[in-house]
Order: structure tokens, then C-alpha cells, then sequence
């Protein structure tokens, strides 16, 4: 399994809470389409491709040796539920004419990017209760 250096991970948890809260402050929605499309790229390509790891790599290179790591099949599932909100929430401010559904859904997405950078990770939490319940089904047929 690959993994992927924390401090990473937390610059672009960072990241993604800075830009959609000034969308809302600005009241702009592109602000989250461009979080949308650079977790769609690293969702696509790979860790390697995601905009907010490129861009922290070289600003926290001596914080990446030796860093705590987290694992690329939970950054994947966590960046899959943070993009998979951020879509609808684009379905909502461009093609349901819905700003508040579309600021709720942005909003859901910042306070997860946010509580994780506390330590309280939604994304983890889920992917383990998904895990404990494929396991019970295997060990029950």
C-alpha cells in the first residue's frame, strides 16, 4: 500500500478550507470548482497530480523526511467523499440555481477538511465503519 506523506495531506486539507471559505466570503462559487478540479486530477492521476501536493512539496521538503504518513486508499476515499460533495454542490450553484444547497455542501466539505486537521477525520471514520461492515458480511456467509 502507498503512502503519503501528513504533512501533505494537511496542506491540502488546509488549502481546500482556505479556498472554499473565501468563495463563500466572496460569495464565488469557482472558488470551489477549483478545489473540485484539483481533487478530481489527484483522483484521476494519483497523489502525484493533485495541485495542493505540488505546490507544498517544495515549501515543506525538510518536513517530509521522516514525516508520519497517511495511506493512499484513505486519501483517496476521504478526497472521493470531499469531491463527490463539492460536485453536487456544483450541480446545485450552476444547474439547479440553488446557491444555499451549494454553500450547505461546500460548507460540509471545509468542516471535514477542518476537523481533520484537528486530528477528527469523517473520511476515516467512515471508511473504517464501510470496512467493518464488508468484513462482517464475508465472515457471516
Amino acid at each position: 500500500m502507498r503512502e503519503v506523506p501528513l504533512p501533505l495531506v494537511r496542506f491540502s486539507q488546509a488549502a481546500m478550507v482556505v479556498f472554499i471559505l473565501i468563495g463563500i466570503l466572496l460569495r464565488q462559487p469557482l472558488f470551489t470548482s477549483a478545489v473540485l478540479v484539483i481533487l478530481l486530477l489527484g483522483l484521476a492521476f494519483g497523489p502525484q497530480a493533485n495541485l495542493f501536493f505540488r505546490v507544498a512539496r517544495p515549501l515543506l521538503v525538510r518536513r517530509l523526511a521522516g514525516a508520519p504518513t497517511e495511506a493512499a486508499e484513505l486519501l483517496r476515499f476521504n478526497q472521493s467523499i470531499a469531491a463527490g460533495l463539492l460536485a453536487l454542490a456544483q450541480l446545485a450553484f450552476f444547474a439547479l440555481g440553488s446557491p444555499v444547497a451549494g454553500w450547505v455542501l461546500s460548507l460540509a466539505v471545509a468542516l471535514a477538511a477542518g476537523l481533520a486537521l484537528t486530528g477528527h477525520c469523517v473520511g476515516c471514520f467512515l471508511y473504517y465503519q464501510l470496512r467493518m461492515l464488508r468484513h462482517r458480511r464475508t465472515t457471516q456467509a
